[in-house]
């Protein structure tokens, strides 16, 4: 996007615009938008809200109907790859050309462990990652294995397995000129999760910024829709930010870190489409009150089990979700 930052296209370092609330009547073209306030070369923004998307594929005509639905582009790009995956993809390439922002997930296989990555089992293929990254010339935000503390994951690994494989990664990175990579710590952001995050802190000097998801899921995971498991933003959103309140002293980390919500969605109630309306106009609310905050990802998609949170057909969901875009400088 024109201007996203001096440091991505080579824009003026004078002040930034003035906030504009100002709606656009249709799509801009990629490159030719800017959020209010300009980032740095760890893509923190001087003020506001950065707002991304993870689009039903990871395509470019996929992201055109998310960004059709909202008349305007979004900040950022959230994509998924396998370790063994090329990454960039050269539809990401195109993305950053564009001036998109861009950030990226590295996970394991499915019978795949942490200790494997340590052992060097992955490392041609993630020297060839940080290679192509480096080749973008521009900050790009990398996160190795979202969701770590998921219990699913457990046959991956204990925690310090993962810290383990989180250094030699970044390592490699590193090694092959990828220091432009800035690198996200994604947890789950559930109850369930928080016992194994507690042992998964990869330490303040190897994370840039601080992530977790936030979903409405209302019983969708198990396959039916569970109308007293409702849970507002604020409720979801609160539990691992109030956590790390609680427990960063003893896990060592560092709050003054920026922090993103790093997939953010809601279920529809079938008996009350206004309730999934509300849960995302409370968003710019919520998040007045936590100026920490920097980034937030919405997932237009689906998710496991029964879940539905794509908002882009939407109507209702779709005002609520373009105002996050006019969130007063913070």
């Amino acid at each position: 996007m024109a201007c996203i930052v001096g440091i991505l296209a080579g824009c003026s370092s004078g002040p930034p615009a003035p906030r504009t609330t100002a709606r656009v009547s249709s799509v801009p073209a990629p490159g030719t938008s800017s959020p209010a306030c300009p980032v740095g070369p760890l893509l923190v923004p001087a003020c506001g809200l950065l707002v991304g998307v993870t689009s039903a594929k990871p395509n470019a005509d996929s992201l055109a109907q998310s960004e059709a639905a909202l008349a305007r582009p979004f900040d950022f790009i959230y994509r998924f790859h396998r370790i063994t995956d090329v990454v960039p993809s050269e539809d990401e390439k195109a993305l950053v050309r564009a001036g998109r922002l861009l950030h990226v997930s590295i996970d394991l296989g499915p019978d795949d462990t942490w200790a494997s990555v340590v052992s060097g089992r992955f490392d041609v293929q993630l020297r060839a990652q940080a290679r192509g990254l480096a080749a973008l010339k521009k900050p790009v935000w990398v996160t190795f294995e979202h969701e770590a503390d998921n219990p699913a994951e457990l046959a991956r690994g204990s925690g310090a397995e993962f810290v383990a494989a989180w250094r030699h990664v970044r390592d490699l990175y590193r090694a092959e000129g990828a220091s432009n990579a800035v690198w996200v710590w994604v947890m789950i952001g559930t109850e369930a999760g928080l016992p194994r995050a507690a042992t998964m802190w990869p330490g303040n000097d190897a994370v840039d910024w601080i992530s977790w998801d936030v979903y409405n899921a209302a019983g969708c995971r198990t396959g039916t829709f569970e109308p007293k498991r409702w849970r507002t933003f604020a409720e979801s959103m609160s539990v691992f930010r109030s956590w790390l309140t609680q427990r960063s002293a003893d896990l060592d980390i560092d709050l003054s870190k920026p922090m993103m919500l790093s997939e953010v969605g809601s279920v529809a109630d079938p008996t009350d489409p206004t309730r999934r309306v509300q849960w995302y106009a409370e968003i710019p609310d919520v998040l007045r009150t936590f100026p920490e905050i920097k980034a937030v990802t919405l997932w237009d998609r689906t998710g496991n089990g029964a879940c539905d949170y794509r908002f882009s057909g939407d109507p209702g969901v779709v005002a609520p979700v373009a105002k996050l875009f006019d969130a007063e400088p913070r």
